[in-house]
Parts: C-alpha cells; sequence; structure tokens
C-alpha cells in the first residue's frame, strides 16, 4: 500500500508541476493569439486598401470609357452624314496659289542676304523655282 501512496504521491507531484506550466502555457498562447490577431488584422486592413483602390481605378476606367463611347457614337453620327451627303468638288476649298519672285529678284535678294558667300547663278534660281512649280521669266 505505501507503494501505492508513493506513486499517488508522484503522480500528484507531476500534476502540481503541470499545473505550474499550464498558466506559462496559457499566457504564451495568448501572447501568440493577439500577435496573430494583430497580424491578420493589418492583413484585412491592407486588403480593404487595395479594395478601395481597386474600385476607385474602375469607376475612373468606366467614365473615361463612357467618353469614349460617346465620342465613337458622335464620329459614327458625323460618318453616316457624310455617307448620305458626300461633299462635292465645288464645296472644297481651292489651293491657295503661292506667289514666287522672279528668278532674277530671287537671286537679287539671295545675294543681299548672304553676301559674298552666295555662288549661286540666275540659272540655279530658275531652276529652283521651276522645281517649286513657279514660272520662268
Amino acid at each position: 500500500m505505501q507503494a501505492d501512496v508513493g506513486w499517488v504521491e508522484q503522480e500528484l507531484n507531476e500534476v502540481r508541476g503541470d499545473c505550474r506550466v499550464l498558466p506559462e502555457e496559457r499566457d504564451e498562447a495568448r501572447a501568440d493569439y493577439a500577435k496573430l490577431l494583430k497580424s491578420s488584422t493589418a492583413v484585412a486592413d491592407n486588403l480593404r486598401e487595395d479594395i478601395r483602390q481597386l474600385r476607385s481605378q474602375l469607376e475612373a476606367e468606366r467614365a473615361s470609357r463612357q467618353q469614349l463611347q460617346a465620342e465613337l457614337d458622335r464620329t459614327r453620327e458625323e460618318l453616316a452624314l457624310l455617307k448620305e451627303n458626300p461633299p462635292t468638288d465645288n464645296t472644297q476649298q481651292p489651293a491657295v496659289e503661292l506667289k514666287l519672285p522672279s528668278p532674277a529678284d530671287l537671286l537679287n535678294q539671295l545675294k543681299k542676304a548672304n553676301g559674298k558667300k552666295f555662288t549661286a547663278s540666275l540659272t540655279d534660281v530658275e531652276k529652283i523655282l521651276e522645281s517649286l512649280g513657279g514660272e520662268e521669266s
């Protein structure tokens, strides 16, 4: 019977030791839980902010798309009107005729502007004006 008492006392001492360790483990578990809760709250807050930003971007993209759609609709309407009533030749503006100076006048102006360094001849200036569509004098 004394062996049983010794065994019971030993078990009781182990249980008492466990009882001393359990509050420490509980406190560690609570500290770990608090850290985990803080971390998960930060992650959730970050995700909420990401969602807010994405919604804002989506709203801006939708507004931009609506603008583009409206512009496309206007362009299609203009195209349809042009197809119904194409412009005639007489509605187009004629090209402005360019008036070039005579070759001699142009040569004199170039000589005045460039001084002694200018070496082109009247024939050179006539060829230049001819290539530009001017009349030869």
